[in-house]
């Protein structure tokens, strides 16, 4: 059935991909509310991600909405699921229980899951925390009274089912939302808030957050190392049926070499894009299906690779994760699959993740609000500067091989053709001169090839900066999305409170797990600028290094060029 929402944020669609061109507080129509393919008010059809709308109940008379706590992020949600936002108006089902993993194909090498020519590209779309839902969640709460709810149709729906009481006489534990698709509910969240999930934490698991003069920062829970990605070879299986690459990589802290394929890659970032969900994790390099086994696209994904190893690595949370290091060291077939099965029965995963996460007890007093627009508003600058630059790059690389490379050549080719005809003088009377112009001539073709070459010194290895950097923009909004719901939770039982219908055990109990998700937010942020400043400051020294470079042996060439007239 046909539904109305409000377009929270503008979305620009990609040109052939069926998504649609949706903007800021206009009326769209979802038509399949399960697949958000919708209408906008120009009547046209397409795609378009859920969680940058919102359900209303009419568009004639659309109900009381509070404004957005953060502005609208266009165009960032490209590489982002398209998962649905929740619905703030209706009365709430129960949460689902967490996905059970999937069962593992008896015998045989795990690889074959994961050969090259079997390539699955389509990923289900399910909850995420795998921690177990307590009692809480089994129970029917009641709302806030009759009279109450049609004074305010659309306030306290989803807010606070932590209790272990049941609530009596005045007091109401409101349910969690309708809406199972959005990524608040889906990611667990919802269900940490609302005191759902209960898990084991084990001994030295915990992830510390501190507060320092920058602001929350995540903890360092072991010492700083580096991984080398080393000699991608072509390899074999089934006498030779099935081919793939292997990367060997090789850790700092113990030297040893591992060998992973790139499905081992994309096993890896689906797990830990389920754990970490406040946590961006880089975009893989792009698949690529014909000319797969190019040395130049396995140079070149390697050094892709390398930029993504090195973000893992260099982030004090997810290089400490079991499952990174379990990718990282182990060399052991049965000990291998024993800790794949761990990583895909892992409860502490989305929602459950806060479980294992220690926050200053100290409530937050910052503005966190405004904390949020502040960095929304940077999320959306540095997003529409990545994308320029990118885009501006690209094109000049282009240029580089195609009109650059040829000009240079045209007029190389000019050059030596006047020399050539220079050297039909049968008396040879300036024999010397015309030598110097077909040099001339070839220096300058020469000059075409080094521009036909640059691209893979300065300009290949920002693409791939920017590449990882556009991925983790993209992120931000979903969890800038679990944020503002999560303050709109606690604004909302604190209203409840207020009103008498919350016991102050509750409140106090979501405003300390609601600090966790704000403090995790906060610490994810500040470590953002942290390592985005260390990484263009290297992507730019790297290009200005090579432009440099590049120059420098086109004068260089020139002026041999010009030495041979100055010899005549």
């Amino acid at each position: 059935m046909a539904s109305k929402a409000r377009v929270l944020y503008t979305f620009e669609a990609q040109p052939g991909s069926g998504e649609l061109n949706i903007n800021e507080n206009e009326f769209v129509t979802s038509v399949f509310a399960f697949r958000w393919e919708g209408k906008n008010a120009r009547g046209e059809t397409g795609l378009f991600p859920a969680t940058y709308v919102e359900d209303v109940q009419d568009v004639s008379s659309p109900p009381p909405v509070s404004a957005p706590i953060y502005p609208s992020i266009p165009g960032i949600a490209a590489h982002a699921d398209l998962s649905a936002q929740s619905s703030w108006g209706v009365q709430a089902a129960a949460a689902p229980a967490a996905t059970a993993p999937a069962a593992e194909a008896p015998g045989g090498d795990w690889d074959d899951e994961w050969d090259d020519d079997s390539d699955n590209d389509q990923e289900q779309e399910k909850p995420r925390g795998g921690a177990v839902a307590g009692a809480a969640d089994k129970r029917t709460d009641t709302l806030t009274s009759a009279s109450a709810r049609s004074q305010q149709p659309q306030q306290y729906d989803s807010m606070m089912g932590g209790s272990q009481a049941l609530a009596t006489g005045n007091q109401a534990s409101v349910k969690g939302n309708l809406n199972r698709f959005s990524v608040f509910v889906k990611s667990g969240t919802e269900n940490y808030l609302l005191g759902k999930l209960k898990a084991h934490v084990p001994d030295g698991s915990y992830v510390v957050i501190s507060e320092t003069e920058w602001g929350p920062m995540w903890g360092t829970n072991g010492k700083a190392y580096t991984c080398q990605i080393l000699s991608p070879k072509k390899e074999s299986k089934m006498k030779g049926l099935k081919t793939f690459i292997a990367y060997q990589l090789v850790p700092s802290f113990n030297g040893v070499q591992v060998a992973r394929r790139y499905k081992h890659f994309d096993w890896l970032h689906e797990r830990l894009t389920e754990k970490f969900v406040l946590i961006p994790i880089p975009p893989l390099p792009d698949k690529q299906v014909t000319g797969r086994y190019e040395d130049d696209f396995i140079e070149h994904r390697m050094a892709q690779l390398k930029l993504w190893v090195n973000h893992l690595c260099s982030h004090p949370v997810l290089s400490q994760s079991d499952v990174w290091q379990h990718f990282l060291t182990c060399t052991d077939e049965k000990k291998w699959k024993v800790g794949k099965r761990a990583a895909e029965k892992d409860e502490l995963v989305g929602g459950g993740f806060f479980l294992s996460t220690k926050a200053p007890s100290k409530g937050i007093t910052a503005d966190i609000d405004g904390e949020m627009m502040a960095f929304s508003n940077f999320v959306k600058g540095m997003d529409n500067g990545v994308r320029f630059v990118h885009t501006t790059a690209a094109e000049n690389a282009k240029r580089h091989i195609g009109p650059f490379k040829r000009e240079y050549e045209k007029l190389g080719e000019a050059f030596r053709t006047l020399g050539q005809a220079f050297d039909q003088d049968p008396i040879k009377y300036s024999s010397g001169l015309t030598e110097a112009i077909i040099k001339t001539g070839e220096t300058y073709e020469g000059i075409g090839r080094l521009f036909a070459d640059q691209p893979r010194y300065d300009t290949d290895p920002m693409l791939d900066t920017l590449h990882i950097y556009r991925g983790l923009l993209a992120s931000f909004p979903e969890i800038l999305d679990i944020q503002k719901r999560t303050a709109q939770k606690m604004k909302e039982s604190e209203k409840l409170a207020d009103a008498g219908k919350l016991s102050m055990t509750d409140l106090t109990q979501l405003r300390a797990r609601s600090d966790v998700v704000s403090y995790s937010v906060m610490a994810e942020m500040n470590y953002f600028h942290q390592a985005r400043s260390a990484s263009f400051k290297s992507m730019m020294e790297n290009y200005l290094e090579q432009q440099i470079k590049f120059y420098q042996t086109i004068v260089d060439n020139l002026k041999q060029s010009l030495s041979a007239y100055r010899d005549l």
